[in-house]
């Protein structure tokens, strides 16, 4: 990390899974806990944001956490297509929102 701070260079983190409430909370109702076999994890912006300034990244590429807008079933038995497009144009305003913080 010292080279990359003297060569005044940027870090770029790819693969970072944020978790917005609203789609939190339809993934604890439809997937449970631990829908991948894993925890659900808390996330906000700004402990992100300090972990990247912590981390000397300056840019995060954020990618919907798994499973992502497809809860397979278990969403096709509550109001299907129409709950999908609700759900992606929530997270879409949440991800503007999070750009300008």
């Amino acid at each position: 990390m010292d080279i990359i701070k003297k060569k005044n260079m940027s870090k770029i983190d790819f693969h970072v899974h944020y978790l917005p409430k609203a789609y939190k909370e339809v993934m604890l109702k439809y997937c449970g806990e631990r829908p991948d076999d894993f925890p659900t994890p808390d996330w906000d912006a700004e402990s992100h944001l300090e972990a990247m300034d912590c981390l000397g990244i300056s840019t995060s590429m954020l990618s919907l956490s798994s499973p992502h807008i497809n809860f397979g079933n278990y969403f096709q038995i509550d109001s299907g297509r129409a709950s999908t497009r609700k759900m992606l144009c929530v997270y879409s305003q949440d991800c503007y929102n999070l750009i300008n913080l």
